[in-house]
């Protein structure tokens, strides 16, 4: 008996290819394309990377309707490492030079996550995340280290510039057609006519009357 088998194993899962900016706003965000990983059902990991910068961008949320309770040094993200000290936490800050801290809030000022950046080569990684969620509940990646790739090698920089000059015309063509007619009905030569005296006799309407008539355009 000849048994024949074949195996394939699935690529690491890799994240979203960008920049974002650490403000503690998050409509930058693509929660379906930057979604990168469940957190034990209470929150998500969303992530993001610079190719260019070599910079990782996190955004941590929260599932309604849990609460996130914001303690900073349960706030955190780690690289290759299941124990070792976090790469971003909340206890980092945020100066606008990674890595970069910042609590996310909702429009009525409740913390509901977290954004975070920190420098990090491309390559084969793993990365894990945590947040306290209340009361007193830990959500962090369903595995403490999940594996990474960044791939970089695909994604170069596009310019594109345009040297085409272009303009457009168009004319339109109108027929037009003006008349008047007098209450009294003189004319002179032809044509309508009021006639004005010096004494102030002679007041009289005159109706005039323009016809505009759209002959199509080129």
């Amino acid at each position: 008996m000849v048994a024949l088998a074949s195996s394939a194993s699935a690529a690491a899962p890799e994240p979203s290819y960008g920049t974002a900016v650490v403000d503690g706003k998050y409509i930058e965000w693509d929660l379906g394309a930057d979604h990168f990983a469940d957190m034990h059902v209470l929150s998500k990991l969303y992530l993001r990377y610079n190719c260019s910068a070599k910079v990782m961008y996190v955004l941590v949320l929260r599932v309604p309707p849990y609460e996130v309770q914001p303690t900073a040094d349960d706030a955190w993200v780690r690289i290759d490492s299941a124990e070792g000290a976090p790469v971003v936490s909340g206890t980092t800050g945020n100066d606008g030079i990674p890595p970069d801290f910042e609590w996310v809030k909702n429009d009525t000022g409740t913390i509901i996550g977290y954004e975070a950046s920190f420098p990090l080569e491309p390559g084969t990684h793993t990365i894990g995340a945590h947040i306290q969620i209340q009361p007193g509940r830990t959500s962090g990646t369903i595995d403490k280290q999940i594996p990474l790739v960044i791939n970089c090698q695909q994604r170069e920089e596009l310019t594109v510039s345009k040297t085409a000059i272009t303009s457009y015309t168009r004319t339109h063509n109108w027929d037009i057609t003006k008349s008047v007619t007098t209450k009294n009905g003189y004319t002179h030569e032809g044509f309508p006519k009021i006639w004005l005296y010096i004494d102030g006799r002679g007041n009289e309407t005159a109706t005039w009357t323009v016809d505009v008539k759209h002959k199509g355009c080129e």
